[in-house]
């Protein structure tokens, strides 16, 4: 009998410890789960493309090209890791603006390329910083008013738990410095997004960007290779 009981009460106790267990080890999978399935942590190789639902634009000066107008447009960026630390990137923006006092509607490209610094990413970072130095050019109907460089330093923080594990933001600031000061003026700006992974490839974004010349809202796709 005496047996029968300390049996009893040993199950007793051991029982929350057990279920606890049970209880713990289901959400450690869950969690896992979720990190598997979504994108690839702070990766610096993908391909995103975007549509600018939301730009303004606002040059200096009053000559041919100046411009200060909303409208729309797209862009596409890249980005690849040349080695755990070291990448390349390049963007082209394209805009379609009306012109605030009227009149017919205004082209501005702009095209971004470089390389950057930035720290270790990877399965399981959560926050990464980088920096990057870009080659600057931006065109109006086709024609250069501006070339230069740009800096752009920033920091990407990838959120963990069961219910965020697949949010990433992104916040950086830009400098960047134009040989066609008449028009296009030495300009320092921010950038943020959020990006959902969608799956281990896939992610949407949101983002917005200003750099005095270019104000932009926009979201698309994102893929990791």
């Amino acid at each position: 009998m005496t047996h029968k009981i300390l049996c009893a009460l040993l199950a007793a106790a051991l029982l929350p410890g057990v279920l606890n267990a049970q209880t713990s080890g289901a959400k450690r999978a869950v969690a896992e789960k979720v990190t598997e399935e979504a994108g690839e942590r702070l990766s610096y190789t993908y391909v995103q493309a975007g549509y600018n639902f939301d730009t303004q634009v606002n040059t200096v000066g009053s000559g041919p090209g100046s411009l200060e107008g909303d409208g729309d447009g797209y862009a596409v960026q890249a980005s690849y890791d040349l080695t755990p630390t070291i990448h390349m990137l390049g963007d082209y923006n394209s805009v379609s603006a009306e012109p605030d006092g009227g009149g017919n509607d205004q082209d501005l490209q702009r095209v971004r390329a470089g390389f950057g610094l930035h720290s270790e990413s990877g399965a399981n970072a959560d926050n990464s910083y980088f920096l990057n130095l870009t080659y600057e050019r931006y065109d109006f109907d086709q024609v250069s008013v501006g070339n230069g460089f740009g800096f752009e330093a920033g920091w990407r923080h990838g959120f963990t738990g069961e219910y965020l594990s697949r949010l990433e933001l992104d916040l950086s600031v830009q400098y960047i410095d134009l040989d066609d000061d008449a028009l296009l003026d030495n300009e320092i700006g921010a950038r943020g997004q959020l990006l959902y992974d969608l799956t281990q490839r896939f992610a949407l974004f949101l983002s917005y960007e200003d750099n005095q010349i270019l104000e932009e809202t926009r979201v698309g796709l994102r893929a990791y290779f």
